[in-house]
C-alpha cells in the first residue's frame, strides 16, 4: 500500500514538474522572441527583403525551438519511454492521411471565417497575421519553403516531439488535445486559433498511431503549402466563393478519409488515463497560458 502511494505521489510531483517546464518553456519562446525580434530586425531592417523574409524565418525557429530543447534535456530523465507500435503498412495511410488532414484544416479554417464574418457584423474586428506575398521571387521562395518546411518542423518537433511526448504516460487521448491547446494557444492569434487546435489534435493523433513524427511533418508540410498558394491565388479577389468550395470538397473529403483513419487509431496501444490534476495547478503553466490568452484576446478589437 505505501509502494503505491509512494509511486503515485512521484507520478503527481513529475507530471507537476513537467507541467512548469512546458510553462517556462511558453515563457521563454515569448521572451525569445520579443528580444530577437528587437536585434535582429532591426539589424536586417535596411538589408533589403531577402535578408529581412529570412532573418524572420529564423527568429520564429530559434525563438520557438530554443526553449523546448532545453525543457525537453533539463527533464529528460521525467520523460518515460513508451512502446511505438508498428508503422502503418496499409498503402492507402498516407493519402488518407493528407486528406484528413487537409479537410481538419479547412474545417477549421471555415469556422474562423464564420466566426471573423459574425464578429464584423457587431462592430468587432478580429487582427490577424498574414504573410506578406507582395516580395520578389527570391524572397516569395523563401518565404513558401519556410512557412510549409521549416513552421512544419520546428513545430511537429516542439508539440508533438516534446509536448506530446511528455505527457502521453497520462493518457494518449489526452495528451493530444492538451498538446494541441498549447499549440493553438502559442499561434497566439484569434482566427488561427481553431485551425491550429484542430489540426493539431488530428497530428497528435497520427504521432500515436505510428510512433513518430514524420507523418505529422508531411501532412503539416502540405497543409501549409497548400494554404500558402491559395492565399497566394486568391489574393485581392473579392469573391470568397472558389476558397468556400475548395474548403467544401476537402472537408468532405477529409471527413471520408477520417472512417478510415479510425480503425487505426483504434488498434494502437493508447496509454490508458490517469490522474492529471497536478498538471492544470502547476504555476508557470498557468501564467503562460493565461498569458497567451491575453494576447489571443487583443486581437479582438471594437470598431
Amino acid at each position: 500500500m505505501k509502494d503505491h502511494a509512494a509511486a503515485k505521489k512521484n507520478s503527481a510531483d513529475s507530471l507537476f514538474r513537467l507541467a512548469n517546464g512546458i510553462g517556462l518553456a511558453m515563457l521563454g519562446y515569448i521572451s525569445l522572441s520579443g528580444i530577437l525580434s528587437f536585434v535582429w530586425d532591426g539589424w536586417a531592417a535596411n538589408r533589403g527583403e531577402l535578408v529581412q523574409t529570412a532573418v524572420s524565418l529564423a527568429r520564429y525557429a530559434v525563438s520557438l525551438l530554443l526553449p523546448f530543447a532545453l525543457a525537453g534535456w533539463a527533464l529528460r530523465e521525467e520523460i518515460r519511454p513508451l512502446p511505438h507500435p508498428n508503422l502503418v503498412k496499409d498503402r492507402w495511410f498516407l493519402p488518407s492521411a493528407l486528406a484528413a488532414g487537409f479537410g481538419v484544416a479547412c474545417l477549421g479554417n471555415l469556422l474562423a471565417w464564420l466566426m471573423q464574418l459574425t464578429a464584423a457584423r457587431e462592430g468587432v474586428e478580429i487582427l490577424h497575421a498574414a504573410v506578406n506575398t507582395d516580395l520578389g521571387w527570391p524572397a516569395l521562395a523563401i518565404t513558401f519553403v519556410g512557412y510549409s518546411l521549416l513552421a512544419a518542423l520546428v513545430e511537429e518537433v516542439v508539440f508533438r516531439g516534446v509536448v506530446l511526448r511528455m505527457l502521453r504516460p497520462w493518457g494518449d487521448l489526452w495528451a493530444v488535445w492538451c498538446s494541441a491547446v498549447l499549440f493553438a494557444l502559442c499561434h497566439a492569434s484569434p482566427l488561427q486559433f481553431l485551425p491550429a487546435l484542430l489540426t493539431g489534435a488530428l497530428l497528435g493523433a497520427f504521432v500515436v498511431i505510428t510512433g513518430g513524427i514524420g507523418l505529422s511533418v508531411v501532412v503539416h508540410t502540405c497543409y501549409n503549402a497548400l494554404a500558402m498558394t491559395l492565399n497566394y491565388l486568391l489574393e485581392g479577389r473579392s469573391s470568397v466563393l472558389p476558397v468556400l468550395v475548395i474548403w467544401a470538397v476537402l472537408i468532405l473529403v477529409g471527413a471520408a478519409a477520417l472512417l478510415r483513419l479510425y480503425g487505426s487509431w483504434i488498434r494502437a496501444r493508447l496509454t490508458p488515463p490517469r490522474s492529471r490534476k497536478d498538471f492544470y495547478c502547476a504555476p508557470v503553466l498557468l501564467a503562460a497560458a493565461a498569458f497567451m490568452l491575453v494576447r489571443i484576446l487583443y486581437g479582438i478589437i471594437k470598431v
